[in-house]
């Protein structure tokens, strides 16, 4: 949110605790700032809403680190498996066929 009037200020030694009463505008003359409660609340529930979603956003990112670290490995090791099953399955059982079929010469030079 940007720094409007009226928003609200915490207590620090001897300071009230409250809205400013005055601020100054962008011609240097001296404005009221909103007294509404209703407007400190609207800023006040937008303020946490976003910190809200701001935990929200960091959480899960935090969780999408840790879970692609522990995925990832995994993911790696079914790749090469599924690899050396296709590998095996072609040598076992498509060589073969492709000796009856057309020879051991096309047979050896299909398998390099």
């Amino acid at each position: 949110m940007s720094g409007g009037g009226g928003e609200p200020r915490r207590k620090l030694a001897g300071e009230t605790v409250g809205k400013s009463l005055q601020e100054l505008d962008d011609n240097g003359s001296v404005q009221e700032a909103p007294k509404s409660a209703a407007t400190v609340a609207y800023r006040r529930a937008c303020r946490d809403v976003a910190r809200t979603a701001d935990k929200l956003i960091w959480f899960g990112q935090r969780f999408f680190h840790i879970a692609m670290r522990i995925i990832g490995p995994c993911l790696v090791c079914l790749a090469l498996g599924l690899k050396g099953f296709v590998t095996f399955t072609f040598f076992y059982y498509a060589m073969p066929e492709l000796q009856h079929d057309m020879g051991l010469l096309v047979q050896s030079c299909i398998s390099f």
